[in-house]
C-alpha cells in the first residue's frame, strides 16, 4: 500500500511496509516526493485539494509512482474522485 501525504512543500508518497502497523513510522518508507516549484503552484496545489479535485502535478505524480499499488488518501471524497478519473 502507498500512502499520500500532501505537505506545504509538495505531495509525498510513502510505501506501506506492514499494513497492520500503519502507526508505527518504522514500517512506512518514502518512495517519492513532488516539490512545488514556488508559492503560486502550492496554493493552486491547496485550492484543488480544497475543491476535493487532483490537480494536474498531482496527477501526473500518481501516475508515474502508484500504477499497480493500492493508494491510501486521507480525505475521502479526493480519494473517490482519485479514484474513478485515474486508473492506477
Amino acid at each position: 500500500m502507498i500512502v499520500l501525504y500532501e505537505t506545504a512543500a509538495g505531495f509525498a508518497l510513502f510505501k506501506v511496509k506492514d499494513e497492520g502497523k500503519l502507526s508505527d513510522v518504522e514500517m512506512v518508507r518514502l518512495i517519492a516526493f513532488d516539490k512545488f516549484d514556488n508559492t503560486s503552484e502550492a496554493l493552486e496545489a491547496v485550492a484543488k485539494l480544497l475543491e476535493g479535485t487532483p490537480g494536474k502535478g498531482l496527477r501526473k505524480f500518481l501516475k508515474a509512482n502508484c500504477q499497480g499499488e493500492t493508494l491510501a488518501v486521507a480525505d475521502s471524497k479526493l480519494g473517490n474522485i482519485i479514484k474513478e478519473k485515474l486508473v492506477l
